[in-house]
């Protein structure tokens, strides 16, 4: 009986390193500039919007990806795969927030790696969000 109880424990703490999963966490920050409102264009991740004193937009990501390892994670996270822009139209006085780079599907060893990122952005007060430029954000 203990034998079939220490085999199904180790199959079970082998399955779940199968499916391990690496986690990190993401910083940015960016210059408001003259703007007064700003659009997120992160896709399908969920963004939430804090005021906050300072005077730039501070970005706060929680990054989680299955089927990698931590050094792999951190060698995208440097290559730039993970990184956002502030690009900033004069005309409008606005900063739209997106990825730098298309987010391509991630695979490894032909298995597709699932991405999870929860970003927090905090917005100086009195910068306001343009909800019809806005993509999936909620305050």
């Amino acid at each position: 009986m203990i034998y079939r109880l220490l085999f199904v424990v180790f199959c079970f703490i082998s399955f779940a390193q199968l499916k391990a999963q690496s986690q990190k966490k993401l910083y940015q920050s960016f210059a408001v500039q003259a703007a007064t409102t700003v659009a997120i264009d992160l896709g399908n991740f969920p963004v939430e919007v804090r005021e906050t004193e300072g005077p730039s937009i501070f970005i706060e990501g929680e990054l989680s990806v299955t089927e990698i390892d931590e050094q792999l994670l951190s060698f995208l996270v440097q290559k730039g795969r993970y990184k956002l822009t502030a690009d900033y139209n004069a005309a409008c006085q606005e900063i739209k927030l997106a990825w730098a780079k298309e987010l391509s599907t991630l695979m490894k060893a032909g298995e597709v790696c699932e991405e999870q990122i929860k970003f927090v952005v905090y917005l100086p007060k009195g910068l306001k969000i343009n909800d019809s430029q806005t993509i999936s954000a909620s305050r």
